[in-house]
Parts: structure tokens; sequence; C-alpha cells
């Protein structure tokens, strides 16, 4: 990469953009912050600071492209096609590059969700992971879902999303209210002021705009998710597949004439395939045992899943979503969900904390 050409590139930004981009990497030497530390520290939004950030990202892949010798890169490709093996040479050196780039900060690691604490956490969705989402009815399992859901294909990332609950329909709605910031059931029942209906007619085009699949198909086989993924995604890298969603897949109706625990531990395995082999992220979600909620504390715990040593086996990310409001009004953490993260295969446990507005199905940064 051509240093001078780097150096010429940042005198032609604004002082705005160099002070993001100096406190974001260390340009100084200086230990790099996160988004949300250079956002208080500087006076403004994260999602702005996030632009200067992918700006500058961008043109380091622009200069590094451009000093990189087309020998090579053929050689490299022609080396693929001879074996599927990879050499330990290749893998230190491509692990390398991504842990350089995460150390400062040029990249998450995998996709975002735009869910900044669950982000940090977790480096985003890797690709070829299975993710579950467990909790009692009304946590916002489904909510949290479609909220993924929504915010991966606002970056062009096709979303497949599987529901054996709610109706697409249904489905639809609630993405509409999470958008709108209209009520649920009012957007439903299309009890409207007129300048609502104003609104509501603004934010279709962006909807329509969504690369959003869902099915609402009960008896549908993994195999024929696999089909239905693969003709939506495609060959080409500008519109490939960025999430799966199988929303209350404990209710999957095939596999009917095998017990409970032999039909969960054949539909994990098969959807964690089914991540890796489309190398995509795979999100699940799952009920827990009401038993949870004879505790004095209701955050449900790895034990209250069933089949949970399945899941140990083939999820690499098990989030319990739990929200103190539901059994105590009063509490301090009113609108507050929690996110807690007890298994984590690639990286931290803890808990994650986010506003939740059940109203909308809307999930929100605490700190904006």
């Amino acid at each position: 990469m051509d240093k001078k050409d780097l150096t010429t590139w940042l005198d032609s930004l604004s002082k705005e953009e160099r002070e993001v981009m100096k406190l974001r990497f260390g340009i100084d030497g200086e230990e790099p912050l996160t988004l949300k530390e250079i956002s208080l520290k500087l006076g403004i939004e994260i999602t702005k600071a996030k632009l200067i950030e992918i700006k500058y990202i961008q043109k380091l892949r622009d200069l590094t492209d451009k000093s990189e010798s087309n020998q090579t890169e053929e050689s490299r490709k022609n080396s693929e096609e001879i074996c599927d093996f990879a050499s330990l040479k290749d893998l230190i050196e491509s692990n390398y590059e991504e842990m350089e780039s995460l150390s400062l900060g040029n990249t998450l690691g995998g996709i975002p969700v735009s869910l900044y604490d669950f982000d940090e956490m977790t480096l985003g969705l890797r690709r070829g992971d299975l993710i579950a989402f467990a909790g009692r009815p009304m946590m916002g399992k489904t909510s949290l879902a479609l909220q993924f859901a929504r915010n991966i294909a606002r970056q062009n990332l096709k979303v497949c999303f599987f529901s054996f609950d709610m109706s697409k329909e249904e489905l639809a709605h609630r993405i509409m209210a999470m958008e709108t910031g209209f009520g649920i059931n009012r957007v439903r029942t299309g009890r409207l002021q007129t300048e609502e209906w104003i609104a509501i007619n603004k934010e279709r085009d962006s909807l329509d705009k969504l690369p959003i699949f869902i099915d609402d198909k009960k008896d549908i086989s993994i195999e024929e998710i696999k089909t239905k993924c693969r003709n939506i995604s495609k060959t080409n890298k500008k519109d490939c597949l960025g999430l799966i969603v199988i929303d209350c897949c404990q209710m999957m109706e095939y596999l009917q004439h095998l017990d409970y625990k032999t039909k969960q531990e054949i539909i994990l395995k098969e959807l964690k395939m089914l991540a890796r082999g489309l190398d995509v992220p795979v999100v699940i979600t799952l009920p827990v045992s009401p038993k949870v909620e004879e505790r004095e504390n209701s955050r449900p715990m790895l034990s209250d899943i069933k089949e949970s040593e399945a899941l140990e086996k083939y999820v690499d990310i098990i989030a319990m979503v739990y929200r103190e409001e539901y059994y105590e009004p009063e509490t301090e953490d009113r609108g507050i969900a929690e996110l807690i993260l007890t298994t984590h295969r690639n990286g931290p446990v803890g808990t994650v904390k986010m506003l939740f507005e059940p109203q909308y199905g809307r999930y929100r940064n605490l700190a904006a």
C-alpha cells in the first residue's frame, strides 16, 4: 500500500473526519476507542462515526488492492482449483490479516446487526454459525429475530425468514410497526390518522427495497429450506445471503414419526450443516421451560431448554431473552430487555442490555 497516497487522501478530509479516524484507529499511537466512546467524546452520532469508519476502511482496501500483483492473485486462484486442502501457511496468513484488521477496529469479523453492545461482544454474526435465542413467551424472541433480519437486510444482504408460528402477513405487519413506530395492533387494523397514513406510504418505498423473504409453510424440511435459500441467494455476491431465521423451530412438523429428542438432535445437526454449507449465519428461536417462573429469579438458564445437550453440541451462540418488566412492572429496568449469552463458542459470555418497545416489536440501543 502506498503510504504517500494515503497521506494525501487524509489531508483532503474534514477536520472532524480526521479526528474520528485518529481516535478509532489509534493513528497517533493512542489506544483505539469504540464508536460509542468516540460519539460521547466528540458529541456526534454513532451512525455518523460509523460512516466515517467505513469510508476509511474502503480507502485502505482500494489502496491495498491497487498495490497487489495480479500475477500473485492468479497464482492463488489456480492453487485453490487444484485441491480443496488449505495449507497452514495460507491459513495463518489469512488469520493474521483478520487479527490485524480486528485489532485496529477496521472490521467486526462477522455481519453487524446494528445493536452495538451485541456487536461488540460477538464481533457480529459469523458466517457458518448457528445462533439460538431462547425464552418464555412475550419476552421478544421473534421481535429480536425480525430486528436482526431488518438490520442485516439494510446492508443489501438477502434474508430468508421461516416462521413456524406466525403467518407471513403477521410478520409483515410487525416489520411495518417496527419501521414506522406505530403500534402493531394499529398497523394490523388500519386504525391510523391521516398523517400516519401519509407516513406509512413514505415508509413503504424503503420497506419494499428490503430483501427479506418470508415463508410460513409448516411441513417444510431442512432440505427444502436449503433449496429455497440457494434459489434466493444465487451466486452473485452483490445479492448474497446474509441471514437465515428459523422462528419456533421446535414446531417444525417434518420428522413427526421420531421422538422429540431424536427429532431435535437431527434438526439441530442439519441446521448447523445448513449454516456451514451456505456459509451464512442461521438464527433459531426456542422456548424454555415454564418452571423458570417458579423461581425467585426467573432469568432462564441453559438447563431450562429442552435437549440442552444437543444445543451445546451444535449451536455456536445460545442467548436467553429476558424482560424483568414482564414479571415486575415497577422494576427499575422498565423497558429493558436482557440478552444473556450463556454459550459463546468463539467469544465471551455475558449479558447485553437493550431497550425494547413491545408495542412496536422494536429493539433499540441503550446509548444513542
